[in-house]
């Protein structure tokens, strides 16, 4: 089986999102050695510190910037699909942040994804342009 996931945790300074991502990421592949993990992170992301490495996990770079990414999304309105420069074949796709950065779509599953909405309950946590963009995108998300 082969999974993608949105590397941008795994680049962070550990916090509760870093930490669960590459714990989970980590459990996931010593339990199953078969299994074949892609962190899918963009270009800006190459040379950065990362917190984790296994043998079974490729960090896979997309050809552009998390910015460009991100504008993209605003002016499209929604998260812009980068299937096609991701990995073929991914059976499933995970998200442990806030919102799918970046999309992708799984190639045989339909996949519900939960989004925490932890920036309502504590709005101290981020400032005020990544809440109103949480609270645009999330919705957005949820649709696709």
């Amino acid at each position: 089986m082969k999974i993608a996931l949105d590397a941008g945790p795994l680049y962070q300074k550990p916090n509760y999102v870093s930490v669960y991502t590459a714990y989970l990421l980590l459990n996931m592949l010593e339990k199953d050695p078969t299994l074949q993990a892609y962190a899918i992170a963009f270009a800006d992301d190459k040379g950065k510190q990362k917190l984790i490495t296994h043998k079974n996990l490729i960090y896979h770079y997309l050809p552009m910037k998390r910015s460009a990414y991100e504008t993209k999304a605003k002016i499209l309105g929604k998260l812009a699909d980068v299937s096609d420069k991701a990995p073929a074949h991914i059976d499933a796709v995970i998200y442990t942040d806030y919102i799918a950065w970046p999309y992708i779509k799984s190639a045989s599953r339909k996949l519900l994804f939960f989004h925490g909405a932890a920036h309502k309950d504590a709005p101290e946590s981020l400032d005020s342009k990544r809440r109103k963009l949480l609270d645009k995108l999330i919705p957005k998300s949820v649709e696709t």
